[in-house]
């Protein structure tokens, strides 16, 4: 059994997703069989009395593990389904990827029901309930590698940088090539990991009812409302006007949120009314 825990040690911002999509692609098109295992947002644990009385009971929890079979395991993060305590994978001979939350009942039932060779962790450098033959990738934001270098809640370090000697390759995220003092710093935390600089930028635009794709150029010169739902908003809408879009409104939701359709009714109607006449 294969475990690959992607993760990092600041909260957020360092791009797990793309990366993590890279993994379960690569992964499932050599033939290996992928769970994808995630702490989940907002996910709702079972009732208290439910949990207390299993355990006055001594009954064992045979409620298999939140989890959805992702419609195409070639997709985009960003639609796979939500979780869901009642929506649950079928048995495929096409499809091997499967996303379901972090643990090991979570784990034990992705081996055991799909016959699951490799679990890939979300955001799993601090969970070590999985061992197996384990590798651990951290991801480090050339922009804020260390935030202010303290720990929550003073900072935004789940665990200090020294901590890097747990990894076995450490990605330098949202590089522009020019990493050469982080890249000594990484080395003397840890001598023996791999490096890896990364380059995030923009492939093209999709229509999110279509699907249809274009370029980025149709970008230049339009006036454009902005909303998100990511750690670092400020980078998403410096690429917009990078391209030679306009913006005339912009609003930041926290990362992962999820949206209403009112939220987004309210966008609308608030870049129609900062739109220049």
């Amino acid at each position: 059994m294969q475990v690959i825990a992607i993760g990092n040690l600041t909260v957020g911002g360092t791009g797990k997703t793309p990366v993590v999509e890279k993994f379960a692609r690569e992964l499932r098109d050599q033939g290996r069989n992928v769970a994808i295992l995630s702490r989940g947002y907002r996910s709702k644990p079972a009732p208290f009395h439910q949990v207390l009385l299993r355990k006055v009971l001594l009954r064992d929890d045979t409620t298999p593990p939140a989890s959805s079979r992702m419609a195409n395991p070639c997709c985009s993060i960003r639609k796979w389904p939500e979780t869901s305590r009642t929506c649950w994978p079928r048995t495929s001979k096409t499809s091997s990827c499967w996303w379901t939350r972090t643990g090991v009942k979570s784990g034990r039932y992705a081996i055991e029901k799909f016959g699951c060779d490799t679990l890939l962790l979300d955001d799993g450098f601090q969970y070590w309930k999985l061992r197996g033959r384990r590798q651990d990738i951290v991801l480090v934001d050339r922009q804020q590698p260390f935030g202010n270098e303290r720990l929550l809640p003073r900072g935004t370090l789940r665990e200090p940088p020294s901590h890097l000697a747990r990894a076995s390759v450490v990605f330098i995220t949202k590089s522009n090539g020019n990493s050469e003092e982080l890249r000594r710093r990484i080395a003397a935390l840890n001598p023996t990991a791999g490096i890896i600089e990364c380059v995030h930028h923009p492939l093209y635009l999709e229509d999110v009812f279509t699907a249809q794709r274009s370029g980025l150029d149709v970008l230049k010169g339009r006036k454009l409302a902005s909303l998100s739902g990511i750690a670092q908003p400020e980078s998403f809408r410096g690429k917009l006007v990078h391209l030679g879009a306009e913006l005339v409104y912009g609003q930041a939701f926290a990362d992962h949120h999820r949206f209403t359709q009112q939220e987004i009714l309210n966008v609308i109607n608030r870049s129609r009314s900062a739109r220049p006449r």
